[in-house]
C-alpha cells in the first residue's frame, strides 16, 4: 500500500503544472489566513491519486478518526479483488470501469464512500452547467455539499480531481486548502493552464452519523434538502434523467 505523505514533507516547489494562490504562505506547518491545514498531500503526486487524496482530506474535515480515513486509503489503493472481498461485493460497478477496463478514480471512491461509510452521492453534474469557468464557479458556490470535481484545462497534461466545499478547494496537491475563486479555478489545474470545463462530477452527501459528530454541529445546513426539493435552484445542476 502507498503510504500517504504528511504534513513534515518539503512544501511543494512551482513547476509549470502547479497551482499557483496569491496567498501568503505563513509559517511552515501553519495554513494562510482563513484556510485549513490539509492533514494528506503529495506535491508530486506520482501515482496520480488526485481523488483520493482530495477525499481522505475530506474526510478528515468532516471530523473522522484517523482509523477511519485509513480504512478509507487502504481501501482506495487497493486492487478491485480485494476492494471487492472488503466491501463484500460479489461485482464491480459498471461505471468503475473505463471502456478500455480500466479504473475510473472518482466512481471507485464513490463506490468507497456508499458501501463502507453509508455516505449518497448525487446524481453526475449537468454538464451545460459546466462549460465555461463563471458557470461554473456560481454552481459550486450556490451547492452546500461537498463536490468531487474533474477539470480539463487547455495546457494541462491530466485532469486534475478536486474536492470542492464551503467555498474552498480540497486538493491533494496542496499543503492547504485554498479559496474557491474565478482567479484559484482558473488555474486549478496549474500556473500555464487555462480552464476548460469541468469534465466529470458528483456531490458527495455526508452520512446521518457523520452529521452527528459534535464538532460538525455548527454546520446547520449540508444542502441535502434542497438537492431532493422538486424545483430547488440546484437541482439543475444535476442530470436526472
Amino acid at each position: 500500500m502507498q503510504k500517504v505523505q504528511q504534513l513534515d514533507a518539503i512544501p511543494k516547489k512551482p513547476t509549470s503544472t502547479d497551482f499557483f494562490c496569491e496567498i501568503p504562505q505563513t509559517k511552515r506547518g501553519k495554513p494562510p489566513p482563513g484556510q485549513i491545514q490539509n492533514m494528506f498531500y503529495s506535491d508530486e503526486n506520482l501515482s496520480k491519486l488526485c481523488a483520493e487524496g482530495a477525499i481522505q482530506n475530506l474526510l478528515n474535515m468532516l471530523h473522522f478518526l484517523p482509523e477511519d480515513m485509513n480504512i478509507f486509503w487502504e481501501l482506495a489503493t487497493s486492487d478491485l479483488f480485494t476492494l471487492m472481498k472488503s466491501l463484500n461485493e460479489s461485482f464491480v460497478p459498471k461505471a468503475v470501469l473505463t471502456p478500455s477496463l480500466g479504473i475510473d478514480s472518482i466512481q471507485k471512491c464513490l463506490w468507497i464512500l456508499r458501501k463502507k461509510f453509508k455516505f449518497q452521492t448525487t446524481k453526475k453534474i449537468n454538464y451545460k452547467h459546466f462549460q465555461c469557468l463563471k458557470q461554473s464557479l456560481k454552481a459550486l458556490l450556490e451547492i452546500k455539499f461537498p463536490m468531487l470535481i474533474s477539470v480539463e484545462s487547455k495546457f494541462a497534461t491530466y485532469h486534475h480531481v478536486v474536492v470542492v466545499w464551503r467555498e474552498m478547494v480540497i486538493d491533494y496537491e496542496s499543503m492547504y486548502t485554498y479559496p474557491l475563486t474565478e482567479d484559484t479555478l482558473r488555474q486549478i489545474c496549474g500556473v500555464n493552464t487555462t480552464f476548460q470545463r469541468i469534465s466529470c462530477g458528483y456531490g458527495i452527501l455526508p452520512s446521518t452519523i457523520c452529521k452527528t459528530f459534535e464538532a460538525n454541529q455548527n454546520i446547520q445546513d449540508w444542502g441535502t434538502e434542497e438537492y431532493f426539493k422538486q424545483g430547488s435552484s440546484i437541482r439543475k445542476y444535476f442530470h436526472w434523467r
